[in-house]
């Protein structure tokens, strides 16, 4: 797959079939399927938090807390993608 087809794919992405929120942070579950046919799943993340202006954010930075957050949404993800 050649790199502008990538990004045309990335541009028109879907919504993802699986979201999972644990506390805050979001797990999405993204299904794709290659030029065989074949269908493979990506799972992305992300942390919301309020910054100094009382605004919601989005970040990939996580903090220690924050770890079993996503290990616990990576998990249901996880699962979700096996019983497919």
């Amino acid at each position: 797959m050649d790199f502008l087809r990538f990004v045309a794919m990335v541009e028109n992405s879907q919504k993802p079939v699986f979201k999972v929120k644990v506390g805050n942070v979001d797990v999405a579950v993204w299904e794709h399927q290659t030029e065989n046919n074949k269908l493979y799943h990506s799972v992305s993340y992300e942390k919301n938090y309020l910054d100094d202006k009382e605004e919601w954010q989005k970040t990939k930075n996580l903090i220690g807390n924050d770890i079993p957050n996503l290990q616990l949404g990576l998990q249901k993800a996880y699962e979700f993608i096996k019983i497919r």
